[in-house]
């Protein structure tokens, strides 16, 4: 059930960022000779000004109180996984979670010089392998604490936010400031002349459960970034998506990044099974906390946007369509869809495996990550978005929809006759993938 938050945020989203930003850099000569000792400080900078962020956004939108209740959570140190709990009481805290053994870290350390986290690709038994040795020997970095370092930090800290003013935030702040920002660097045994890489999702680092304490190491740490779900380079401004860029030396997007390769999430089926009966499956949104419109705010206004979902209703409805809708599992269900399902699909919590060979999908966002699952297993498939969302897209992202709704296969969400005469023609006559679609998917999304 979600919770009553009475705390009324009067701060605009971009107001808040700008200001964090404003604030970190005039601090940033203080900062840099704070850890002008550390090998990797530029990363550890980077995370000490998304935590700050993330912290200010608690502030404004759950109250002083509840910033002091984050604080204590010895369990979590990411906001978006306190603003789940916070609001919907769902618990996804991963802080420190898994097996550490100083005697792998010294075994280890001494020979491994690329480590991966989640999101990394896992292509054999060797890569899986590595994976798991890696977490182990991460969360096993024998931590150095200097408590008076943490005390100089968190009093530099407490003046930027303003809120000595709260009385007793020091104590709370002391327990909730990850030990990354004022742990000693680490001797790690591995002292060739290559560097330590470490691949995977950045956004591993950003939720301070242990992985972020790579950047301890007393040699240079490189990262490759790895896209690991939809929406990444579809907007300009996500805030979040900026700095898990910022802390990747190199990124590598499915299609719509700068540099980009073949998604490896969604293989494609070797076979499906015998099921071609066609099916229409509506592809729901997540329900979705408030802190996400600080994080992912262009996202964040199309998940909340009701005129998608009343658009495709009444196409569906016009045409007699018997649909299915896939939506979130558990706790992440939306409560938008109250009054326009018709029947659940059922779900494992991976949607691609709900689906069977003659589905035609429909999506009422343009950033779902099952829609590189549609296009590598040639599944049909439809996008109704509004001019909103539309008008906030990259360059990149909006010839991508540009091309698709040449064709008829995304729409805006006022345009509910076209929508339902595609569903006809699609019901009755499966339409062929024009050829500059095919081209386009073969060239940017490496579809063969």
């Amino acid at each position: 059930m979600k919770k009553n938050v009475h705390h009324v945020s009067i701060i605009t989203p971009s107001s808040l960022y700008r200001l964090n930003k404003s604030e970190f850099s005039k601090n940033y000569k203080w900062f840099n000779s704070y850890y002008k000792d550390c090998i990797n400080k530029e990363k550890i900078l980077i995370l000490l000004e998304y935590w700050l962020y993330g912290l200010r956004v608690i502030i404004e939108l759950y109250g002083i109180e509840n910033a002091k209740k984050y604080c204590s959570d010895n369990k979590v140190f990411c906001p978006i996984q306190f603003s789940w709990m916070e609001e919907y009481n769902v618990d996804i805290r991963s802080a420190d979670s898994g097996i550490k053994s100083r005697l792998i870290y010294e075994l280890f350390s001494t020979f491994i010089n690329r480590y991966t986290t989640a999101g990394a690709p896992i292509y054999s038994i060797l890569d899986k392998i590595r994976s798991r040795i890696s977490k182990i020997v991460i969360l096993s970095v024998p931590m150095v604490v200097v408590e008076s370092k943490r005390s100089t930090l968190v009093g530099k800290l407490l003046d930027m936010l303003n809120c000595n003013r709260a009385g007793d935030f020091e104590r709370y702040l002391n327990n909730g400031l990850p030990a990354l920002f004022y742990a000693d660097q680490v001797n790690v045994k591995f002292k060739r002349n290559d560097e330590i890489v470490l691949e995977g999702a950045m956004t591993s680092l950003m939720e301070f459960n242990g992985s972020e304490n790579i950047l301890l190491f007393d040699q240079r740490v490189q990262t490759l970034g790895r896209q690991h779900g939809g929406g990444y380079g579809s907007y300009h401004d996500e805030y979040a998506e900026r700095y898990e860029l910022k802390l990747s030396d190199n990124f590598i997007g499915w299609g719509l990044a700068k540099n980009n390769e073949r998604q490896h999430r969604y293989p494609k089926r070797r076979s499906y099974d015998n099921f071609k009966l066609q099916r229409f499956i509506w592809v729901e949104r997540s329900k979705m906390p408030r802190l996400y419109q600080y994080m992912h705010q262009a996202y964040y206004s199309q998940v909340k946007n009701l005129s998608a979902i009343s658009c495709i209703y009444r196409a569906l409805v016009q045409e007699k369509i018997e649909y299915l809708n896939l939506s979130y599992v558990g706790k992440g269900k939306s409560d938008l869809y109250e009054n326009y399902r018709m029947s659940l699909l059922s779900s494992t919590g991976f949607g691609e495996f709900s689906l069977r060979g003659g589905d035609v999908v429909i999506f009422d966002s343009f950033v779902s990550s099952l829609m590189y699952y549609c296009i590598v297993n040639r599944h049909t498939f439809i996008c109704v978005t509004s001019h909103e969302d539309v008008s906030l897209f990259t360059k990149s992202n909006r010839l991508w929809f540009d091309m698709l709704y040449k064709y008829g296969f995304a729409f805006y969400d006022n345009e509910k006759d076209s929508i339902a005469n595609r569903i006809k023609i699609i019901k009755t006559d499966k339409p062929k993938v024009p050829k500059e679609i095919i081209e386009y998917h073969h060239n940017n999304f490496f579809i063969s």
